[in-house]
């Protein structure tokens, strides 16, 4: 016959090391794998104003000076694949604008375009066949269309439209020809 004798402090000990070794298992802290520059969609939704100020100009420039300023736009933004779109929110002039073909007025005149680099959502990475998330966060370029995707990167080192009224005088007296050049300040302490 078998006889079980229990005995309180080993079965104490081992729950007690069942207990501290589950508390072991700490969870690492999370990777960001995401880069600089990001944009929420939704931050593009309303109207918005758009004004070009001079901030610098040589000391002999003889078309335009410091706080120089063009024409005040009221404008919407128009996310695209591959471009985002600054369209006045407004006609300029009233009737101006053509007829579409359902009678509708056609898009507003667009006043900047920049270039899109990547629509992306951010998330954690997971294992494809069990699901298990990971501790790495990164951009998703794949998991859903463009157009769904939460996130973008946007070129704002270049203003994509080259004709605009901006500087109009020294154009017409001075001969000065006005191109986009790429520029851009950028924050890498933040």
């Amino acid at each position: 016959m078998f006889t079980f004798v229990t005995r309180p402090v080993p079965c104490l000990f081992v729950a007690l090391m069942a207990l501290g070794l589950g508390a072991c298992a700490t969870s690492e802290p999370p990777v960001n794998r995401v880069q600089e520059n990001v944009v929420d969609k939704l931050t593009f939704s309303g109207e918005w104003y758009s004004l070009q100020t001079v901030i610098d100009a040589p000391y002999g420039a003889g078309y335009t000076f410091v706080g120089e300023q063009g024409s005040l736009e009221k404008i919407e933004w128009e996310i695209q694949e591959r471009f985002l779109l600054a369209r006045r929110s407004f006609e300029h002039i009233a009737g101006s604008e053509p007829q579409g073909l359902a009678g509708e007025t056609e898009e507003n005149a667009a006043v900047a375009v920049y270039a899109i680099e990547s629509h992306f959502d951010i998330r954690r990475q997971y294992n494809p066949v069990t699901g298990e998330e990971s501790n790495v966060v990164y951009e998703d370029t794949q998991d859903r269309p463009w157009h769904q995707r939460k996130y973008m990167r946007v070129d704002w080192s270049k203003n994509l439209i080259t004709d605009n009224s901006f500087l109009v005088l020294a154009k017409l007296f001075d001969g000065i020809d006005t191109e986009p050049v790429s520029y851009y300040v950028q924050n890498l302490d933040a």
